[in-house]
């Protein structure tokens, strides 16, 4: 059995990257795209909110990492 797979397509974030100083002089924009394998879930199985993925939740955390 397979693990269910989430995607976020083209997500843009702002953040400083590079290496020299006039790579990282201004915000540069990364667009990401993510394919997520997920744990066992009993979404599939349930009604319960909790039971499933917050999407909103894991977009936040990409910006939390990436910036």
């Amino acid at each position: 059995m397979t693990a269910p797979l989430i995607f976020i397509e083209e997500m843009k974030v702002e953040t400083i990257i590079g290496v020299s100083d006039w790579e990282r002089a201004l915000p540069q924009t990364l667009i990401i795209d993510l394919e997520m394998a997920l744990p066992q879930m009993t979404s599939a199985t349930s009604d319960l909110i909790s039971d499933t993925i917050d999407y909103a939740a894991v977009s936040e955390r990409i910006k939390s990492i990436s910036s």
